[in-house]
């Protein structure tokens, strides 16, 4: 159970990583001299990615979280 705590928690923290690393790219967006460095498709792409790995590691801390408190409530 600890170790699905773990894995989400990383799982969410990578997830914030990428959302910032795309954010900027959509910022960027038409600034850069550098067209090939500014794809908005892509960081779009990463956004909607970023979110979906959001989602599903909050579920699973979510999960961990109610088996926890089962858990506690059976050895109470």
């Amino acid at each position: 159970m600890i170790d699905a705590i773990r894995t989400a928690t990383s799982g969410l923290l990578a997830a914030s990583r990428q959302f910032d690393t795309a954010a900027g790219r959509v910022a960027r967006t038409g600034t850069s001299p550098n067209p090939a460095g500014s794809d908005l498709a892509s960081a779009s792409a990463d956004l909607v990615s970023a979110r979906a790995q959001v989602r599903l590691n909050a579920a699973t801390l979510k999960v961990a979280d109610d088996v926890a408190k089962r858990l506690l409530d059976v050895r109470a």
